[in-house]
């Protein structure tokens, strides 16, 4: 049977049902983006699998194996933590700066222009917002479950944001993100994936979604970011339930968001530095 659903953190409770004004902006959303749904791309062509590892590992371990790696095991005191973020994966994921970082950036930007594009309801010339840096998460086999059960709307961001969850290892029921259906419904079922090649796009601003203690005899390794279709990116954004009117995630050249604009001017310029 699958495991009970934890009950939700209370660190950032989000408003249920979202605030009449964030209701209206999530209703110009098509229907069929909302629930969970997944789907394949060209591992060969999007080679996130590469990029990554060769940003965070300094061996050869498998990913799915980083439990045993000689840097994985140098974090037993973590692995017991909950917590993904402290890891020497994720701190040499977050300073990145090197060739490796500018081919995962390119492959991200053409992965958002040509497969998730069309799978927002937009065509290939619109405006699609993204999150610039994706979240790497680790979780260890033995590790407890990464973060409390939660909607992303409780983090004051825009409503109409689309989470793309990708993982580069096998996802078991035990090492998968948990998601319910339809905000409300409470129907849990775990993203299980083959890994590479695969990927889960959901509405996670409204869905509750988590993870459970690891104990699949793999590591997940797994990336995930939000997408915004461009007629509903709304410049600025405040929740209207913020203590503050402070915009918290905006876009533009090293803030949180980046759009296909954006992108394929940097990668033209870079195409056009190697010439």
């Amino acid at each position: 049977p699958p495991p009970a659903p934890p009950q939700p953190g209370t660190g950032n409770p989000a408003p249920f049902p979202p605030h009449p004004k964030d209701a209206e902006l999530i209703s110009r959303l098509p229907p069929n983006i909302l629930a969970p749904r997944k789907f394949q791309y060209d591992a060969a062509r999007y080679d996130f699998h590469t990029s990554i590892k060769n940003i965070i590992c300094d061996d050869d371990s498998p990913l799915a194996s980083l439990h045993t790696s000689p840097s994985g095991m140098g974090h037993t005191g973590q692995n017991i933590s909950g917590h993904s973020g402290r890891t020497c994966f994720s701190k040499r994921w977050r300073s990145r700066t090197d060739s490796s970082s500018k081919l995962f950036r390119r492959t991200l930007g053409l992965f958002v222009k040509e497969v998730l594009t069309p799978l927002l309801g937009v065509s290939s010339g619109d405006l699609v917002v993204y999150q610039r840096s994706p979240t790497l998460r680790v979780h260890f086999h033995g590790q407890k479950a990464l973060g409390s059960r939660h909607r992303d709307y409780g983090y004051k961001r825009q409503p109409t944001e689309i989470n793309c969850w990708l993982p580069l290892t096998p996802t078991l029921p035990s090492n998968a993100l948990w998601s319910e259906s339809a905000p409300g419904k409470g129907d849990f079922s775990p993203f299980v994936s083959s890994g590479v090649g695969e990927f889960y796009l959901f509405h996670g601003s409204q869905l509750e979604h988590y993870t459970v203690p690891n104990n699949s005899g793999l590591t997940r390794v797994s990336i995930d970011f939000r997408v915004i279709r461009g007629d509903c990116y709304i410049e600025n954004y405040v929740a209207p339930y913020a203590l503050d009117d402070i915009p918290r995630f905006v876009r533009g050249r090293g803030r949180a968001y980046t759009d296909t604009e954006e992108e394929e001017l940097w990668r033209s310029n870079q195409v056009k530095g190697d010439g």
